[in-house]
C-alpha cells in the first residue's frame, strides 16, 4: 500500500477527456474512467452505432441496441460509479487511495477481482488466472508481465495509444509504415492508399533493425536536456525582470527629481540676475521718460501759444499786420523743423535710450532661446554640466551685450 501511495499522481484523480478532477466518475468494463457528463458527451460521436471503443485503450463496449441521443444517459448510468470520492468529497487532499484494482478481463463478465498483475503490451489490470491464460495465447505468449504497481498511469496510456494510433482511421492502430512516402499507417491503409508503394513494412521489423534508433534518443534527449537548462536561464532572468523593472523606475524617478532641484535652482539664478540687470536701469529709463515727457508738454504749450496767438492776428488784425505777422516768421522749411522739434527730439533722444535699455535686459525668452540653441542634450549628459553650460552662455552673453552696447 505504500508503494501504491508513494507512485500515485494527480493523474489517478483526472479524467482523461476533459484533464480536469473527477466528477461523478463511471468506470468502463476495461478499468478506466472518466467523467459522466464527458461519457455522455464522448458517445454523441458513435450515435447508430451498437459499439463504444474505450477513449484510452479503444476496447469496445458493446450496447444491445444501437446508440441513440435519448440513450446516452440512461446507458452511461449502467456504467458503476467510480468510488474514488468517498462521501462526495471534491477535494484533492480528501481523495481515497483505492486498495483494489479490478481484472479488467473478470469485468468483462461483469465479475469483481482484484487485479495484482499487469500486461504491459495490452495495457490491462489481469489476475492470476487471468493473467496465466492471457500468456497461453500464441498471439500473446511474448507479452510482459508484471506486478500492477508498475502500471503507468492513464496518461501515459494515453499518450503511447495516441502514438499508435493510424493517422487517418481513429480507431485503429498504425501497424505498417510506408517506406516510400514514410508513414504509418494501419492494415486498411496498406492495402488501400498504400497498395500501389514498393515497400510498406511492419513498424516491429523497422524498429528492430534500426540501428540509428538508439542513437536518434539519446540525441533528442541531449537537446531537449540543453534546452531545459536554456528555459531554466531564461526563466530565472525573467522572473528576476520585475524587481529590475521596479528598480530602474525607482532610479528613474530619483534622477528626475535632482535634475528638478538643480534646474529650479540655476532658473532661479538666472531669474536673479535678470532681475538685478532690470532693476539696475530702471530708475534711470523712469527718469529719462520723465524728462521727455516734460520736454513734450513745454513743445506742446508753444505750439498752443502759437496757435492762439495766429488766431488774434487772423482775427482783429487787418491785412497789414497779417502780412507783418507773417514776415516775421520762420521760413516754411524752417517752421517744419521747429514745429517737429518735440518729435524729433523723442526720436533722437528717447527712442536710442530705450533701444539701449531693451538691449540691456536679457529677457528670460531671449536668454531660453541662447541656452536652447547652445546644449545639446545627450543621453550621458549629467545635470551638473548642463548646469555649467547654462551659466557659461549666460557669461558669453552679457559678454555679447556688453559689446553691442
Amino acid at each position: 500500500m505504500a508503494t501504491i501511495e508513494g507512485n500515485l499522481s494527480e493523474n489517478a484523480f483526472t479524467c482523461s477527456i476533459c484533464l480536469e478532477e473527477f466528477r461523478k466518475p463511471r468506470s468502463l468494463p476495461c478499468g478506466h474512467s472518466f467523467c459522466h457528463e464527458c461519457l455522455c458527451e464522448y458517445l454523441k460521436k458513435f450515435e447508430g452505432k451498437s459499439e463504444m471503443p474505450c477513449p484510452l485503450c479503444r476496447n469496445a463496449t458493446h450496447t444491445e441496441t444501437p446508440i441513440t441521443l435519448d440513450s446516452i444517459v440512461q446507458w452511461v448510468e449502467k456504467f458503476p460509479l467510480f468510488d474514488v470520492l468517498p462521501g462526495n468529497k471534491t477535494s484533492k487532499s480528501e481523495f481515497s487511495l483505492p486498495t483494489k484494482q479490478s481484472c479488467q478481463a473478470c469485468a468483462i463478465e461483469q465479475k469483481s477481482v482484484e487485479a495484482n498483475l499487469y500486461c504491459l503490451d495490452c495495457w490491462e489490470h489481469l489476475c492470476n488466472t487471468c493473467a496465466e491464460t492471457h500468456t497461453k495465447f500464441k498471439l500473446n505468449r511474448n507479452h510482459k508481465i508484471s506486478m500492477s504497481e508498475k502500471a503507468p498511469s492513464s496518461k501515459v496510456v494515453e499518450l503511447l495509444l495516441e502514438i499508435g494510433r493510424c493517422p487517418n482511421h481513429e480507431n485503429e492502430t498504425a501497424e505498417y509504415i510506408c517506406k516510400d512516402q514514410n508513414q504509418p499507417c494501419c492494415g486498411k491503409c496498406a492495402i488501400t492508399s498504400h497498395r500501389k508503394c514498393e515497400e510498406v513494412l511492419t513498424i516491429f521489423d523497422v524498429a528492430k533493425e534500426n540501428n540509428t534508433l538508439a542513437d536518434r534518443i539519446a540525441n533528442y534527449t541531449q537537446k531537449l536536456e540543453e534546452k531545459m537548462m536554456l528555459t531554466l536561464d531564461l526563466s530565472h532572468r525573467v522572473k528576476e525582470e520585475p524587481s529590475r523593472i521596479e528598480s530602474c523606475s525607482e532610479r528613474i524617478e530619483k534622477q528626475l527629481t535632482e535634475i528638478k532641484v538643480q534646474l529650479d535652482e540655476a532658473f532661479e539664478r538666472l531669474r536673479n540676475k535678470v532681475i538685478g540687470e532690470v532693476m539696475s536701469i530702471k530708475s534711470k529709463l523712469l527718469d529719462q521718460a520723465k524728462g521727455n515727457l516734460q520736454d513734450v508738454c513745454v513743445k506742446l504749450e508753444d505750439i498752443r501759444r502759437k496757435q492762439a496767438e495766429l488766431e488774434d492776428v487772423l482775427s482783429h488784425g487787418n491785412e497789414v499786420h497779417k502780412y507783418l505777422y507773417m514776415l516775421k516768421q520762420p521760413p516754411v522749411d524752417d517752421v517744419k523743423l521747429g514745429w517737429r522739434t518735440p518729435y524729433t527730439e523723442y526720436q533722437t533722444v528717447y527712442k536710442p535710450v530705450a533701444k539701449r535699455g531693451y538691449m540691456q535686459i536679457p529677457t528670460p525668452i531671449r536668454i531660453l532661446q541662447y541656452v536652447e540653441l547652445g546644449i545639446t542634450f545627450k543621453e550621458n549628459t549629467s545635470v551638473s554640466s548642463i548646469i555649467e553650460q547654462i551659466d557659461n552662455l549666460l557669461i558669453v552673453e552679457q559678454d555679447r551685450r556688453a559689446h553691442t552696447i
